[in-house]
C-alpha cells in the first residue's frame, strides 16, 4: 500500500480552500482519463491523483497542460500514486488523458479535483509519503515544500 499527502495553502488567511467537483476514470490500456462534470472556473487549483498499477510506470502529463507533480510514491515493485496539480489554471472541460507507460496492463486511475480559494501562486505546502511491506503501520512522514 502507499499513501501520499499533499496539503495546499489558502489565497488569504481568513480564505478556506474548497472542493468544487471531483471526478475518476480508470483504464487498463496505456491511458488513464477522466471527464469534468462540469467545466472548472478560471484560476482555480486542479489535483490529479494517478494511481499506476506497476512502480516502473510513467506518467506523462496531457498535452498542452501546465500540471507540476507535487509528489510521487511507489511500493517496491508494485503499485505508485502521483499527485500533479496546476495553480491557477484556465477553465477545463472535456476529458482529461494521462498516458501510462511502462508495466504492464493493469488497471490505471485518475482522480480529478478542482478546489476553489487556493493561493494562485505557489499553492504546495506539505507532502508526505508512507509505504506499508509489513503489517506495522508508521507515522507519515510530512515535508513542508
Amino acid at each position: 500500500m502507499v499513501v501520499i499527502v499533499s496539503a495546499f495553502s489558502a489565497s488569504t488567511a481568513e480564505a478556506a480552500i474548497r472542493r468544487i467537483q471531483r471526478v475518476s476514470g480508470t483504464s487498463t490500456t496505456g491511458t488513464a482519463a477522466a471527464t469534468w462534470a462540469q467545466p472548472t472556473r478560471p484560476k482555480n487549483l486542479l489535483v490529479a491523483v494517478i494511481n499506476v498499477n506497476d512502480a516502473n510506470d510513467t506518467i506523462t502529463i496531457p498535452t498542452g497542460s501546465s500540471w507540476t507533480l507535487a509528489i510521487r510514491s511507489n511500493a517496491t515493485g508494485r503499485t505508485g500514486v502521483a499527485i500533479y496539480y496546476w495553480a491557477a489554471a484556465p477553465a477545463q472541460a472535456g476529458t482529461s488523458t494521462w498516458t501510462i507507460a511502462g508495466g504492464c496492463c493493469f488497471e490505471n486511475v485518475v482522480t480529478l479535483i478542482e478546489y476553489a480559494g487556493a493561493k494562485l501562486v505557489s499553492p504546495l505546502d506539505q507532502t508526505g509519503t508512507w509505504n506499508a511491506s509489513s503489517g506495522t503501520n508508521t507515522a507519515v512522514s510530512v515535508t513542508t515544500t
